[in-house]
């Protein structure tokens, strides 16, 4: 039997090279371990592409797509068709997210029978 993770998370990405390390990393190290990473790579022309590819050598969770520029909302969508997690996020490309955070999300989705969670955000 194949074992799914708790949630999938997908990163629609364009031309983000200053900022997208620290994003990817910052879901890298979560505390919840049993997610995996979507990278969808919109045509990027800056170093996003190299990055994506260098983190996902890194670790097993973490699959990249390059695409051609399509928008924002065509990565999310192929993002979604490729998620295999009982719960899906998304995470912009320059976003930081707090370790703890999908761990958190998770925990109340489940004990809430939730379909959809949502939390916050601060301005760094």
């Amino acid at each position: 039997m194949k074992v799914y993770p708790k949630v999938s998370i997908i990163f629609p990405i364009y031309n983000n090279d200053n900022y997208i390390e620290r994003a990817i990393r910052s879901v890298m190290n979560q505390t919840l371990k049993d997610i995996e990473l979507i990278l969808i790579d919109d045509g990027s022309t800056d170093r996003a592409p190299e990055i994506c590819d260098q983190l996902a050598a890194e670790d097993s969770r973490i699959q990249v797509i390059h695409k051609k520029n399509e928008g924002s909302a065509a990565g999310r969508n192929q993002g979604i068709d490729l998620a295999h997690g009982e719960y899906i996020a998304f995470v912009e490309s320059d976003d930081c997210v707090a370790l703890d955070m999908y761990e958190k999300l998770y925990r109340r989705a489940k004990k809430t029978d939730a379909d959809i969670v949502k939390c916050g955000f601060l301005f760094l």
